[in-house]
Formats: C-alpha cells, structure tokens, sequence
C-alpha cells in the first residue's frame, strides 16, 4: 500500500533542493473509484506508453473495462496537489475493454497556447462537436451567453473558414464580435457542459481565457486542438504552432 503524505512531503524537499530526482504522479479516477492507494502511478521512462523517456511527458495505458465518459486526475502522491485545479479531466470510450493512454505535460511551452504546462489528457478526450461558448455569444450572433446547446458558434476542422488544414485535429471558429470590450471564452464539448476545454485543458469545470476586443467588428479566431487538448484565440491572423505530444500522436491513429 502507498503511503501518500511522507511522499508528498518528500516531493516538496525535492523542490526546495532543486533535484532532478522525478516526480510521482498517479492518475486517480472514476473508471477505478478515486482510490490514491491503487492508482496507476504515471511514467517518463519509455515504457506502459510513454513514447520519450525524460522529456517531461508522464504517461500510463490503463484499460477501462466499460464504454462511458469517465474522469480523472493527474495527483503529485497526494489530494494538494492535483492537476486541472478547476475540476477532473475526462476521457470517453466507445467499446468495452478499450485502452486509454492518460497522460501529464509538465513541460513549459511558451508558445501562446493554453495551457502552457502542467495539464493532464488523453488519447480518448475527444467529442462529437465543439462549441466556443462564454460572454461573448450574443456579440457574434450566437443568443444567449454560457449556452453550449445551440448550433451556432461550432468549431470545424475542415480546411475552410478560417481552418487551416482538414482532418488535422485543430478546430476552428472565426467571426465578428460586433463590440469592443473584455469577454471570457471556453470550449463546450457535444453540446453540454459535461466535458470542456479551458485554459487548464479538458477538464469538466475548464478555466476561461479572458481576450480584449480593440474595435467594434473586429474578427477574431478561436481554436482547439484536440491532439494536444489546448486552446487559443487571437485577432484574425496565422495561428502559431505548437509542439506536439505523444498523446496527440496516438489520438490521431485511433
């Protein structure tokens, strides 16, 4: 049995020493009823589906026996510490006995993407539709702020309207918001608000990311990429790029 608070104590002697000693993290969640003690620990060593031994990417392939949305926690051998902050993260299977790779970026990437680090995901944290939703909806035609129901407002990923490339993961919406301010966007996941995607990553409570709008009828572009689980939105212009992570890689050979 795992003894979680001398780890953690000991996680933050670590820290204060500068070690390069790795991390524990653990990946608690629904699909195993919540239980640190039994909670598959994650790796950085190129084995269980960790693809780069050392680069930061902690990974674990656990099997989940029933089809379902499910979530989960990236935890640093303890509750006080625990990734997203604003929730769980969730992942959806579509058969019985499938395979997900849950994985943990700690990386720093300083790319403009969000989150920039430290955020938990999966190769099977993937929706019907996305939708941007936030207090900017009726702004770009979209009645009715905070409402992920209705069709308008939806994400594409398919090489038009903005979006770069068909079929590549990142979705896209472009449009006007008819007036100048400071508005507060996520993305909605099939409709609801059961699954999101925030400023912390997929998470089902995800933070908001806070634009400002210059001029009234400025065009603004919003995106997700489901391969890495990130977001980003900018005054219409080229997206940068970002690196990529061995969940994305196998998200997209599903």
């Amino acid at each position: 049995m795992r003894v979680f608070l001398p780890l953690l104590l000991a996680s933050f002697v670590f820290f204060a020493a500068g070690s390069a000693v790795a991390q524990p993290y653990f990946a608690p969640g629904s699909y195993q009823g919540w239980d640190l003690n039994t909670a598959p620990q994650m790796v950085d060593d190129g084995t269980n589906g960790d693809l780069v031994a050392g680069d930061g990417i902690y990974s674990v392939t656990v099997n989940i026996a029933t089809a379902g949305a499910y979530e989960w926690k990236t935890a640093l051998s303890g509750w006080s510490d625990s990734w997203p902050h604003t929730g769980n993260s969730w992942f959806i299977t579509l058969a019985d006995n499938e395979d997900v790779l849950l994985t943990f970026d700690t990386n720093a990437h300083g790319d403009g993407w969000a989150p920039d680090s430290y955020w938990p995901d999966s190769d099977h944290t993937v929706g019907d539709t996305y939708k941007v939703v936030g207090d900017l909806q009726d702004e770009m035609g979209d009645p009715g702020d905070w409402d992920p129901a209705n069709g308008t407002l939806l994400m594409h990923d398919d090489g038009v309207g903005g979006d770069a490339t068909a079929g590549d993961g990142v979705y896209t919406y472009c449009g006007q918001i008819s007036t100048a301010g400071d508005y507060q966007w996520k993305v909605a996941v099939n409709g609801d608000w059961a699954q999101q995607f925030g400023t912390d990553g997929p998470s089902v409570n995800a933070g908001t990311w806070m634009i400002t709008v210059a001029n009234d009828n400025d065009e603004w572009c919003f995106y997700l990429d489901v391969n890495t689980g990130r977001i980003y939105a900018e005054e219409s212009g080229p997206v940068p790029t970002q690196s990529e992570t061995w969940g994305g890689i196998k998200r997209l050979y599903r």
